[in-house]
């Protein structure tokens, strides 16, 4: 499922607001929509941090972290077949 919340207001307003929730997400007590945010601790996190700016146009921050439930089959290593010299 996705969730989501938008808001809206000044650069003090959005800078307490990230701050509230980063410390939330740290002490492990950040919710969306009412539903709690599982990092999990088992898991590696790929997190991203992307800044566009165009003058006169618009400009944006978002800091993104991710992670799968997937896990990957670890690559076997080939063994060398055995060389017969004779």
């Amino acid at each position: 499922m996705k969730y989501k919340e938008k808001f809206v207001g000044t650069k003090g307003e959005c800078l307490a607001q990230l701050r509230s929730v980063f410390t939330n997400l740290l002490n492990e007590r950040l919710e969306v929509e009412g539903e709690m945010v599982e990092m999990p601790d088992d898991k590696e996190l790929e997190y991203k941090i992307k800044y566009e700016d165009v003058p006169e146009m618009e400009g944006s921050v978002a800091i993104k972290i991710a992670w799968s439930y997937i896990e990957e089959p670890e690559e076997e290593e080939e063994e060398p077949e055995d060389e017969f010299v004779l």
